[in-house]
């Protein structure tokens, strides 16, 4: 996998490639997308976080996505509600390019009940599972999840 320096080159070509932030790794694998958050993210974080998922609008599908939040420590109302309004704009494209998303729930007790409440708030628009490990995620998917 190709790693690029700033997201706008992963986005112009995400293909087998990543990039990594300060609270976040973006990747596209195959038919696998995925984010691997830590640490605090507030909602700057968010805002780059949902920009780099717009290579997954862009790939004509049907792809799956992972979402790992085991490290991350809290999550910030208004990063939060960034990725419910991103997930609410594209809700027509996500639908039609996405064919599962695993979510995997942070180790942080808080945290946790967070990421497992964030489909109650905001309707998902493909089917969705929180999930407590990798391998979980990946039977979920039914793709490796590298």
């Amino acid at each position: 996998m190709r790693c690029y320096g700033t997201v706008e080159e992963y986005l112009a070509n995400s293909t087998e490639s990543y990039f990594i932030d300060r609270e976040f790794c973006a990747f596209h694998a195959g038919p696998l997308f995925g984010i691997v958050a830590w640490g605090r993210p507030a909602n700057t974080a968010a805002q780059r976080l949902v920009h780099a998922r717009g290579a997954e609008l862009v790939d004509p599908g049907p792809h799956f996505v992972v979402i790992d939040y085991r490290l991350v420590e809290v999550v910030d109302v208004e990063a939060f509600k960034c990725l419910a309004e991103w997930v609410s704009t594209h809700r027509e494209t996500l639908t039609r390019n996405t064919a599962k998303v695993a979510l995997i729930q942070p180790n942080e007790p808080f945290a946790a009940a967070t990421v497992a409440g964030f489909y109650n708030v905001v309707k998902s628009p493909y089917p969705s599972q929180l999930c407590t490990t990798i391998d979980e995620a990946e039977a979920w998917l039914g793709v490796p999840t590298i």
